[in-house]
């Protein structure tokens, strides 16, 4: 479908899509990544065990393989995990392109590829851990059953955790898991001086507003409107989430408790999967139904802060350039703080 040549079903984005997909594959090592790229990487991860199953499927269909039970030759039950490996490669490699690109300055697009490069250890050992499963015991393998199950476990563990915690902390910009000196140093940062809410106390201007409308000193509603919202976006930041917020607030727990319960169940049967036995059905099918559904909750959350970064950038920019605006010079919870 999406080579067809001819202009019917979305011909513009099918061209885009096969566009996108060629960049993320076969993108020079400095040419810049785009976050469109970026989102596809990411949502192919999802799909490993997909490439897995289509990868089992063709070694069924060959000659002299069983539809019932894939060939599982010596050489062949590393290929498996070989084939599952490739979208995290994907995404590790767009990590290292982004590292060292002229513009960047920052190790965050390193400490990122670590997070694919994680997954790399827990689905090999967990095919080690299969090859000792199928041979009837660890006695015959130099490495003990235990030992490969502990560290497959742990390897799984590491990589569900540290891939949630990049999650909330940096893909949607929460302030949960981060310390508090870091949330209030990166707060401060992200976040320029503040127009004054009232800026008709302190000098000739009469109405000035944080945004595009306007509060009016002397009408009371307005001032209570104003904060209000002050108040709500406190609130938002103290329950570990951040000032701007597209969604309703009861959304944000929701899809962080939801994401690591589904990462962790997740990455368990993805880890496992290699052990073409292990498949059970309905259960199976479920896990795949919710790691779709995670993933989906996972783009609108990653867009919105991509989308209040690039805000962010365009109005601090704006804002340089205008001489007539009036700021904060001193945070306001440094001045709450100051004793009297």
């Amino acid at each position: 479908m999406l080579l067809c040549p001819y202009n019917i079903l979305h011909k513009a984005e099918r061209r885009k899509l096969l566009h996108a997909i060629g960049r993320c594959l076969f993108s020079s090592w400095d040419s810049p990544v785009y976050f469109s790229d970026v989102v596809l990487a990411d949502i192919f991860t999802s799909f490993a065990q997909v490439v897995g199953d289509v990868w089992l499927s063709l070694c069924m269909l060959l000659p002299g393989h069983s539809i019932l039970k894939p060939h599982t030759g010596v050489g062949s039950r590393w290929i498996l995990p070989t084939v599952m490996s490739l979208p995290y490669l994907i995404r590790l490699r767009q990590c290292v392109i982004e590292y060292n690109h002229q513009g960047n300055t920052h190790r965050r697009p390193l400490y990122n590829a670590l997070k694919y490069a994680s997954a790399f250890p827990a689905i090999y050992l967990s095919a080690a851990q299969g090859m000792v499963v199928g041979e009837g015991g660890a006695a015959a393998t130099w490495f003990g059953g235990s030992h490969i199950f502990r560290l497959w476990l742990l390897a799984g563990m590491v990589n569900s955790l540290y891939s949630f915690w990049w999650d909330v902390t940096n893909d949607w910009g929460l302030d949960l898991l981060r310390p508090r000196s870091e949330a209030k140093k990166s707060e401060s940062l992200r976040s320029p001086p503040r127009r004054l809410v009232l800026p008709g106390l302190h000098s000739a201007t009469p109405h000035i507003l944080q945004g595009s409308s306007s509060i009016d000193v002397h009408d009371p509603e307005g001032i209570s409107r104003s904060v209000v919202e002050l108040s709500v976006r406190k609130r938002c930041h103290a329950l570990g989430l951040r000032h701007s917020l597209h969604f309703p607030l009861l959304v944000y727990p929701f899809v962080i408790f939801l994401n690591l319960v589904l990462r962790l169940t997740w990455s368990m049967k993805l880890f496992s999967v290699v052990n073409v036995n292990s498949h059970a059905g309905i259960a199976n099918f479920c896990l795949k139904m919710a790691e779709l559904f995670r993933r989906w909750m996972w783009v609108f959350i990653r867009v919105e802060w991509e989308m209040i970064k690039k805000s962010r950038e365009s109005h601090t920019k704006h804002r340089a350039d205008d001489g007539i605006d009036e700021y904060e010079l001193i945070p306001s919870a440094t001045i709450e703080r100051t004793p009297n």
